[in-house]
Order: structure tokens, then C-alpha cells, then sequence
């Protein structure tokens, strides 16, 4: 039980940085969607979404193994195997932006005219740092949030406060946008960039790191390209099937939920290391917690969707105006959505510390068909609520696929 008292006692610092994380990048979407155009702050999030696939890939071959990886190994030796894979992921990312800037400036045919690809050809440079400045942060938060270094991640998200001077005293375009965040990243990425330094040791022998990375990385990439596909399918093609205003009413609505898929983030972070570490140790103490992080989200977050839910109409407003005030309903739509996914998240991380990763990545495979399959009657017949009905229906596959296969593999955490 001591163990899970300095649990809590950490857990405060984890909330404290978390709102201090979600309010800045909530505070930043209000800014941009109420000062670029409704043109740039599109783009804006076309630009978004491809650092977020970006990010799904790292996180599956760097920072999901290492979460569990780091129970299991030397603390500093750990540190110097990931500092050495994500420069070698930041090379190739590097080397893939190049060649896509090879690929704007020269287009292999006349008939690819600059004017269909003018923001990237002439916004290019800009969106490459913005890029390459989220991966990098993204790496630093994570990995120091597994290994409990929370002073150092609340100095990351501290420093990235600096953007919102300038982005309040500037006068916007998109490329300043892009640069501001993505030089912000960098600059803000010191203190993860100053443990590292101080604190990995490269090991003597990568073979057993590479050996599990190899073994469990790729059941992680699998499913980090499914689960991307499969959040994001059914939002991209709504624009083809229902047009572009309801294609704006559900990303602005995603905006205004995204606040809760960094808390949902942080949970995995934070407390599946927690949850692994005590499982090694105690399985019925890891077991205890893992319900514990249920109960205490739903008292904290449940209120709060609740009160979205009711208010859902003058949300849209607020943060779109008057012209998505009849889209209130796509509000309540995605409380509902969200309060599912946080019912199913213990699940997730039960199947996550049993290293479980081919069932992880099976459940993306049935709920990614199941997506492919119905969507089209989803969206013709049901317009917007068929959209988000089909999220709905995905998350509750995976929930129950996943919980058949842990009773299945006598899981000691699902019993």
C-alpha cells in the first residue's frame, strides 16, 4: 500500500503539468482558429494531423517499448539505447523531408502544377521545423514521464510558454505560425536534451534491447498505424461524402476534445510504467491501482463531459461562431465517444503491461475492417452521426475484444 501512496503523491505532479500541458495547447487552438483564416488554420491542421502520424510511428518503435523496457533494465543504460534509436529515427526524418522537398521543388510531372501544391512549396521550410520541433519534445515528454523525471517535464511544458508572446504580439500568417511552435518545441526540449546528457549511458551490448524492441516494436507500429488509420478514416472521407462544412463542424469539434486525448496520453505514459513496475513486483497491488485509475477518472472526468454535453450548442459558438450553432449535437456526439474510450483505457493498459502486442494489434485489424465495411452506409444514411456512431461502435470491438482475450490468456490483471 506504500508503494501506491507515492503513487498518488506523484500523481498530483503528473495532473499539475498535465493541465499546464493540455491549457497551453488548448489556449494555442483558440488563438489560431480565431486569427488565421478559416484557409491557413485548415491547412494548419492538415499540417497537425501528418505530425501526429508522424509521432504515432515514433512512439510505437521508441517510446511504447521503452515504457515497458525501463522496469525491466539498467535506468541509464535504457537511456543511452533510446538516445541512439531516436537519432537514428531523426535521420530518416530528416531524409524523408528532403526528399519530399526534392520531390516540390522538381515534380516528376509537368501536370503537378505548384498551384495545387503552393502551401507546401512555399511554406515547406516552415512545416518541416514545425515538425521536426514536435517529434523532438514529443520524445523528451514521454520518455522522461516513464522514467518519473517530472521536474524536468514541467520545465519542458514551461518553457514552451514563450510561443504565446509572440504569437499574441505578431501579426499572424500560417508560416509564422509553423515557425513560432516549432522553434517554441525546440527551445523548450533543453531540459530533457540536458538529463540525457547528463544521465545515459550507452550500454556495452544493444542485443538485448534491440533483441525486445525487435520483438515487441513491431506488433506497436502495426497497431500505431492501424489505430491512426481508424481515428482518422472516417473524419477524412466525411469531407467527401458530407462536404465541407461538416467536415469543419467534426474537426473543430476534435480541436476542442483534443484536450482530452493528451490526458488520456498522459495516463499511458505515466501510469502504464507504474502499472508494470508494480505488476513485477505485486501483481493483485497492480491489479488494485489499475482499477484505481478507473474510479478516479471517472470522478474527475465525468462531471466535466457531462457539463459538455449539456452546453454542447454554445460551445460550437464559442469557438466557431454562429454558423455551427447546428452542429451542437456533434458535441454531445463526442462526450459520448470520450467517456467510452476512458472506460475501455484500463483494458488497454492491462493488455499493454502482459505485453500482450498481438492482441493490441488484432483488435486495430477487426475494428480498422469493421470501419472499412460500414462507412459508406454510415455517412450516406446517417450523415455525421453515422460518423461518430462508427468510432463509437470501433472503440467498443477493440474494449471487448481485448477483455475476451485477456480472460483467454488467464490474465492474473483481468480476473
Amino acid at each position: 500500500m506504500k508503494s501506491l501512496v507515492n503513487i498518488r503523491k506523484s500523481s498530483v505532479m503528473v495532473f499539475t503539468d498535465q493541465a499546464l500541458y493540455s491549457g497551453s495547447n488548448f489556449l494555442l487552438t483558440f488563438l489560431l482558429a480565431r486569427t488565421l483564416s478559416i484557409q491557413e488554420f485548415g491547412i494548419y491542421s492538415y499540417v497537425l494531423i501528418g505530425s501526429y502520424f508522424i509521432l504515432n510511428i515514433g512512439n510505437a518503435l521508441i517510446i511504447q517499448p521503452y515504457q515497458i523496457m525501463v522496469s525491466k533494465s539498467p535506468h541509464c543504460e535504457s537511456l543511452g539505447f533510446i538516445s541512439k534509436v531516436s537519432a537514428g529515427f531523426l535521420l530518416f526524418l530528416i531524409i524523408l523531408l528532403s526528399l519530399i522537398y526534392l520531390f516540390l521543388k522538381f515534380p516528376p510531372k509537368p501536370s503537378l502544377s505548384m498551384e495545387n501544391l503552393e502551401f507546401l512549396a512555399v511554406h515547406y521550410g516552415e512545416a518541416a521545423i514545425f515538425i521536426l520541433g514536435y517529434f523532438i519534445q514529443d520524445f523528451f515528454r514521454k520518455s522522461l514521464l516513464a522514467i518519473q523525471e517530472l521536474p524536468a517535464v514541467l520545465c519542458i511544458d514551461l518553457l514552451f510558454l514563450c510561443v504565446f508572446p509572440l504569437i499574441i504580439c505578431t501579426s499572424l500568417t500560417l508560416g509564422k505560425v509553423l515557425l513560432i511552435i516549432g522553434v517554441g518545441n525546440l527551445l523548450s526540449s533543453l531540459p530533457g536534451i540536458l538529463y540525457f546528457l547528463k544521465n545515459a549511458v550507452f550500454p556495452i551490448s544493444d542485443k538485448p534491447y534491440l533483441q525486445y524492441y525487435k520483438s515487441n516494436g513491431k506488433w506497436f507500429l502495426y497497431s500505431a498505424l492501424l489505430q491512426w488509420f481508424s481515428g482518422n478514416f472516417l473524419v477524412l472521407i466525411s469531407g467527401l461524402y458530407l462536404g465541407l462544412e461538416a467536415l469543419a463542424a467534426l474537426r473543430l469539434a476534435q480541436s476542442f476534445f483534443g484536450i482530452f486525448n493528451v490526458i488520456l496520453q498522459t495516463v499511458e505514459n505515466f501510469f502504464l510504467p507504474k502499472t508494470a513496475r508494480l505488476y513485477h513486483k505485486d501483481t493483485n497491488e497492480a491489479k488494485e491501482f489499475l482499477f484505481s485509475i478507473k474510479r478516479y477518472g471517472f470522478f474527475i472526468l465525468g462531471p466535466v463531459l457531462l457539463l459538455i454535453f449539456i452546453f454542447s450548442e454554445e460551445i460550437m459558438i464559442l469557438f466557431g461562431g454562429t454558423q455551427y450553432q447546428h452542429f451542437g449535437y456533434v458535441i454531445k456526439l463526442m462526450s459520448l465517444l470520450y467517456l467510452l474510450i476512458f472506460w475501455g483505457y484500463p483494458v488497454r493498459i492491462a493488455v499493454r503491461v502482459t505485453e500482450l502486442n498481438k492482441i493490441f494489434f488484432y483488435g486495430y485489424i477487426f475494428s480498422t475492417v469493421f470501419i472499412l465495411t460500414i462507412f459508406h452506409f454510415l455517412l450516406k444514411y446517417t450523415a455525421l452521426y453515422g460518423a461518430i456512431t462508427g468510432l463509437m461502435m470501433s472503440q467498443i470491438i477493440l474494449i471487448l475484444y481485448w477483455k475476451l482475450q485477456l480472460r483467454k490468456n488467464n490474465s492474473s490483471l483481468w480476473k
